[in-house]
């Protein structure tokens, strides 16, 4: 799908994203689509302790790409809002060492359901580029 998103008033970037949503782990992502992206936008559901794992092997898988170490990556844990903050740090707890070094302006907690933030990583993927 294609997502535009308005840097500035003079400036309008086009994402195209790829969605691997629904392969399982065993299931071979297509890597040939990848190489050359410019940015990628990983996303777990922070209820599922599997999604989180997912998302870290598929980070160690990316980081085999020859384009990964300069492309944009941005991280989104998903359904925040359908957990108790509590809860949130104990899951997250499990994953810090792999989560610990992302920097801080590429981690978004957001909600698909209500909106809250996912614009705001499009945003700030869209406007590294202009960097």
């Amino acid at each position: 799908s294609r997502k535009m998103v308005e840097v500035s008033d003079a400036d309008t970037v086009e994402l195209i994203l790829w969605d691997l949503e629904g392969l399982t782990p065993h299931q071979d992502y297509p890597m040939d689509y990848l190489y050359g992206a410019s940015g990628f936008i990983f996303v777990a559901d922070v209820n599922d302790e599997s999604s989180l794992s997912q998302l870290i092997a598929l980070k160690t898988r990316f980081e085999r790409l020859p384009n990964f170490e300069k492309a944009v990556k941005i991280f989104a844990l998903n359904k925040g809002d359908l957990l108790a903050d509590q809860l949130a740090a104990g899951v997250l707890s499990k994953f810090h060492s792999a989560l610990d070094e992302i920097p801080p302006e590429f981690f978004f907690h957001c909600s698909a359901k209500s909106g809250k933030n996912v614009n705001s990583f499009f945003q700030r993927m869209a406007g590294e580029f202009f960097n």
